[in-house]
């Protein structure tokens, strides 16, 4: 009942050119913020998995970057591909040269988790459901027809974007207790 009730505030609330300010936004910012501050603070307190954990951290930071996308776009549009490369190049390359051992062992590990299960169906849910339902293009302009209204395909892409970042916050919540056993 969460997403529907941040969805129903979001549409009497915020106006069509506020979304990047919504409720929904906001909460989605949060728990990326808080699942990629999980795994950074368990990869500095764990060295023997802290390249696998700095990959993962610096991917769920590469997505805030990208989420935060509105923000950044007043530099000039498409300005958040420049801070998540760096992002992205500083973990793999902190990786690489100081945590060499600590990548294959640790995932194929965290693998077999409970978390790695939430996190995956998280992942799923972002990166394939909703932007696969959230396309006006893919789909809804030909269900809907002249009712079409991109309201109902933003609303729908939030309200899984949401769901999925749950999924990932609730995995690193997991992934963080387990380790602490």
């Amino acid at each position: 009942m969460l997403i529907p009730a941040f969805a129903y505030v979001d549409a009497i609330v915020y106006a069509p050119d506020r979304a990047e300010l919504s409720l929904t936004q906001t909460t989605q910012h949060l728990l990326i913020l808080i699942t990629a501050a999980i795994i950074w603070f368990h990869a500095w307190k764990s060295p023997a998995q802290r390249g696998f954990l700095v990959l993962m951290a610096g991917f769920f930071t590469c997505m805030l970057v990208r989420e935060l996308d509105g923000f950044l776009d007043a530099v000039f549009h498409g300005f958040w591909l420049y801070p998540a490369l760096v992002v992205a190049f500083s973990s793999i390359a902190y990786a690489a040269i100081f945590c060499r051992g600590t990548v294959l062992q640790p995932m194929a590990e965290f693998s077999e988790t409970k978390a790695a299960i939430y996190i995956f169906f998280g992942l799923i849910t972002l990166l394939v459901f909703s932007r696969g339902f959230g396309s006006g293009s893919l789909i809804w302009r030909d269900i809907m027809g002249e009712y079409y209204r991109h309201e109902f395909k933003r609303t729908l892409q939030e309200g899984l974007e949401l769901y999925g970042y749950i999924f990932l916050f609730y995995g690193s919540f997991l992934a963080i207790r387990t380790v602490r056993r």
